[in-house]
């Protein structure tokens, strides 16, 4: 997973590369956590080799690196259900949105 890790970081930091208060160690813990939401999504059984992973995990790239953006982007809002600050309203979507098409494996019995 430090491959997948390493790529999400490097394209996350290009987009966030105008924010001031970047910080790629809080990134790479929300990557981390985003990587072992999606496995943990997957539900990936006995039989699943570290190859299959990996390869499996590439396919939901854009699942992880959005739930990592997201997460990051809650840093210091945890949460929050709302903000209104002279006259800016902001709302969030919902998370889950970030995790839609993952689907589990299902245990053959």
């Amino acid at each position: 997973m430090e491959e997948l890790l390493k790529e999400i970081l490097k394209d996350l930091t290009i987009e966030l590369k105008d924010d001031s208060n970047y910080d790629s160690d809080i990134l790479s813990v929300k990557i981390k956590g985003a990587i072992r939401e999606v496995m943990g999504r997957r539900r990936y059984q006995a039989h699943h080799t570290k190859e299959f992973i990996k390869d499996d995990m590439n396919n939901y790239y854009s699942n992880i690196k959005r739930l990592s953006l997201y997460d990051y982007n809650q840093t210091g809002v945890e949460g929050q259900t709302s903000h209104s600050e002279n006259g800016i309203n902001r709302s969030w979507s919902e998370r889950e949105k970030c995790l839609d098409g993952i689907v589990p494996f299902a245990k053959v019995l």
